[in-house]
């Protein structure tokens, strides 16, 4: 498991590389066996250390359960979490 990053708002952050996978497929029929290789590059990856591998997509596009937040930002969660309820509470007070 990664160490928290006491400097960084990423509680994890270290080192790191970004896989990056995108379902396009020139014709609806395929899209079946591109989810399954997709699947299967994932599981070849976890198999190799679980615990680094962390699910990610578009925070913008994202609900905090899918992407595994609190992983992402370790002991920083909490804070996160406090920061994007004030700035929503701004937010709607402001319309």
């Amino acid at each position: 498991m990664l160490e928290p990053a006491p400097k960084s708002i990423f509680g994890t952050y270290t080192g790191h590389h970004i896989l990056e996978m995108n379902g396009v497929v020139p014709d609806e029929s395929l899209a079946g066996e591109r989810v399954r290789w997709a699947a299967q590059v994932k599981a070849d990856l976890e198999a190799g250390d679980t615990e680094n591998i962390l699910e990610g997509s578009y925070i913008a596009l994202s609900h905090n359960e899918d992407m595994g937040l609190n992983k992402i930002q370790s002991r920083n969660y909490p804070v996160l979490l406090a920061l994007k309820r004030k700035e929503l509470m701004q937010f709607y007070h402001n319309l």
